[in-house]
């Protein structure tokens, strides 16, 4: 399985812009669907297997309460107002799933759905020369969030509790350090020896 690449802030737009784009030039409600939870995935570092199963009822004054899949770990994460919006624009699509299925009104929207809409805007994008290449994934944003959130706190822990990991290993892995050499290069090169 290929390693999801890190994508940059204005990577995560255009994917969500094209998807939007996708929707409408098709008259396919997934594009939009998959829109909302790649922004999701972006703005809480959620997994895709967390967003797709969110329940109207796990979302209560403004905080959504899930178990992890992966890892079975209870979170409560207050939703700031532009996740909040997404939510409020998805009402009356389904009745328990905010991300159901449009086949099927008792499930939600598949993963299986959610990659192959994001693989056809990857073909789009990349077709134009707009995408450079690497696996983009829906773990691509959360992937990008935390490296956002590192990069203007300096903090590990703070990805790393943004990401719900428990070592700060974990967290490691996931950021795109680049700028850490980089900052670490100028600082030492600042003394004479």
């Amino acid at each position: 399985m290929k390693k999801a690449k890190v994508a940059t802030i204005e990577e995560v737009k255009l994917i969500a812009d094209t998807l939007v784009a996708e929707s409408a030039k098709r008259g396919n409600e997934i594009f939009t669907d998959v829109a909302d939870i790649w922004r999701l995935g972006f703005y809480t570092a959620r997994r895709v297997s967390d967003i797709i199963a969110m329940r109207w009822e796990d979302v209560k004054d403004g905080v959504w309460t899930l178990t992890e899949q992966k890892t079975g770990k209870v979170i409560h994460l207050p939703l700031p107002e532009n996740v909040l919006a997404i939510l409020n624009n998805r009402k009356g699509n389904n009745d328990v799933w905010v991300f159901g299925s449009r086949k099927y009104r008792n499930k939600h929207i598949s993963r299986q759905a959610v990659e192959n809409a994001l693989l056809r805007v990857r073909e789009v994008l990349k077709a134009k020369g707009e995408l450079p290449d690497g696996c983009y994934s829906m773990h691509s944003t959360r992937k990008a969030s935390a490296t956002i959130v590192y990069r203007q706190t300096k903090d590990v822990l703070k990805a790393m509790k943004f990401l719900n990991h428990s070592k700060p290993e974990t967290t490691l892995r996931y950021l795109e350090l680049n700028d850490a050499v980089d900052d670490a290069l100028a600082i030492t090169s600042g003394y004479s020896l």
